[in-house]
């Protein structure tokens, strides 16, 4: 049971859907609905879309750096 993941490796089925249960894979692909990034873009430190990313994130009960205050 292995399937192809985004990066092109091969990954059991279970281990792919284990990471998609990840905090911070939740929160980028919420950042990325809710901007409407198209496609590939860059993750940087301090773009927009990156921000977007810790706000849920925090919001979300991730670590304590990324709460907002």
């Amino acid at each position: 049971n292995n399937s192809k993941a985004y990066g092109g490796r091969i990954v059991s089925k279970k281990m792919h859907a284990r990471n998609l249960n990840n905090p911070w894979v939740q929160a980028t692909m919420k950042a990325r609905k809710a901007l409407g990034t198209p496609g590939f873009v860059a993750f940087k430190k301090g773009s927009a879309l990156y921000n977007k990313a810790r706000e849920i994130y925090g919001k979300a009960g991730g670590p304590a750096q990324y709460k907002s205050s």
